[in-house]
């Protein structure tokens, strides 16, 4: 799995939402969350939790966050029509408010890990196919780490070579 990074960042800019009285888009670093109107404006530094976050249940009393309780984790979500991707909590009293400071473990939070998949090969006939179940003869490969985490990796004027991944045109046989 790719690395789990809660970091201190600013806001970059804030944006309205069409149709939304009580709500906002607060954009960071590449990635865009639904706020409360009015709670956050740009240059305010904040804890950015990026998607499978998991919350723990301390910090989901202390911030009144009900919609997590079921487990904690933190998922992207469409409201009013705009995507929200994470969530931005303030910074606890304690922890040094230093920009691009990484404060999962002072927090407590931890990356989501989905449960273990059953292992199989789908080797008798008579068996449907399972997507649930892992086939040993290919590998899973879901340690890439998300460029929206690394918003400065390409300079401007800088050669970038990008190969299409066309939906569907993966192919493996074993």
């Amino acid at each position: 799995m790719s690395k789990l990074i809660v970091e201190i960042c600013k806001i970059a800019e804030i944006k309205p939402i069409l149709n939304a009285d009580k709500l906002e888009l607060a954009l960071i670093k590449g990635w865009q969350c639904i706020v409360a109107k009015g709670q956050y404006k740009a240059g305010d530094l904040i804890v950015f939790c990026p998607p499978d976050s998991v919350i723990p249940p301390n910090l989901i009393e202390k911030y009144k966050l009900t919609f997590l309780k079921k487990n904690g984790k933190v998922d992207s979500i469409k409201l009013r029509g705009e995507v929200s991707q994470g969530l931005i909590l303030d910074i606890p009293e304690g922890i040094d408010p230093k920009e691009g400071k990484d404060v999962a473990d002072l927090m407590g939070i931890t990356k989501y890990e989905p449960p273990e998949r059953q292992l199989g090969c789908n080797t008798n006939s008579n068996e449907k196919p399972n997507k649930n179940r892992a086939n040993l003869l290919f590998k899973k490969y879901t340690d890439i780490e998300n460029i929206k985490n690394f918003p400065d990796v390409f300079q401007e004027g800088e050669e970038v070579v990008i190969n299409e991944k066309v939906h569907g045109s993966n192919f493996r046989a074993s």
